[in-house]
């Protein structure tokens, strides 16, 4: 794995969205997995190694806002975190995880074809009904959105992340251009609104670490004002989305 040799920020970064889009994969076949043994055991391993990679993230992202002496701190802890993360990646536990996990992609239960209850007889049909209860679920939960807490919006956050993509999994099922044009319409509302509340949380974990660093406490007045702003921009980003034309409702294209 490159990130045993590779300990720069981006690269961790890269390998964590890897996992979540992995994990979100598996959340979202969850009802055609259902008899699957192995896909459970599978995203345990995956939020285990997620998790191992979070810890050097969390660090990237407070090292920048730090003074000298709280970022030498930070430095080393983000030293001995690597150090950790490279064991884990060459134990034979990963070893092992990425050998189930190519077996299981190759001949796994999965990929012979189960009855569930509700299940929709073609892929564009599970595809619309995924996003549809996604959407749903954001536009509930976003709500009020520049007046939630960082506990609600980060609910928010998690679940803008898993339709945003789900839209990237599924939208080639939707060929034609008015979802083409929908579709480029709601994945730019999408980002801003998923980006802007990833700032906020980078911002929230600044603040709750280094609120007692002498740099962060005269940057207080401009958290403050920066953390407003995100909100603004986060808040404009669901609206656009909510209003946004849904691109997996667009008819089909007519059989050749």
């Amino acid at each position: 794995m490159l990130l045993v040799k590779n300990a720069e920020v981006e690269a961790v970064h890269q390998a964590r969205v890897a996992l979540r889009r992995l994990r979100t994969a598996f959340w979202l076949y969850g009802p055609l997995l259902a008899h699957d043994s192995e896909a459970p055991l599978l995203e345990i391993e995956l939020r285990w190694l997620t998790g191992r990679l979070g810890e050097v993230r969390n660090l990237d992202v407070l090292i920048p806002h730090a003074d000298e002496q709280a970022g030498l701190g930070l430095r080393e802890a983000r030293e001995r975190a690597m150090a950790a993360l490279r064991v884990d990646l060459a134990s034979s536990r990963v070893r092992g995880l990425m050998l189930d996990l190519a077996e299981w992609l190759a001949v796994g239960a999965w990929r012979v074809r189960s009855t569930v209850a509700g299940d929709p007889d073609d892929a564009t049909s599970f595809a619309g009904n995924a996003l549809r209860k996604l959407r749903k679920r954001l536009k509930r939960c976003g709500k009020g959105l520049a007046k939630l807490g960082p506990r609600r919006r980060h609910k928010v956050r998690m679940t803008a992340k898993k339709l945003r993509y789900a839209s990237e999994f599924f939208v080639s099922l939707f060929p034609a251009a008015e979802a083409a044009r929908r579709y480029s319409t709601f994945a730019a509302a999408l980002s801003v609104l998923q980006d802007s509340l990833g700032e906020l949380n980078d911002l929230d974990l600044e603040w709750r670490v280094l609120k007692s660093d002498a740099g962060a406490r005269k940057r207080r007045h401009q958290h403050r004002r920066h953390n407003r702003k995100l909100l603004r921009r986060a808040a404009r980003g669901y609206d656009r989305l909510i209003e946004a034309g849904r691109f997996w409702c667009v008819d089909p294209l007519p059989a050749a």
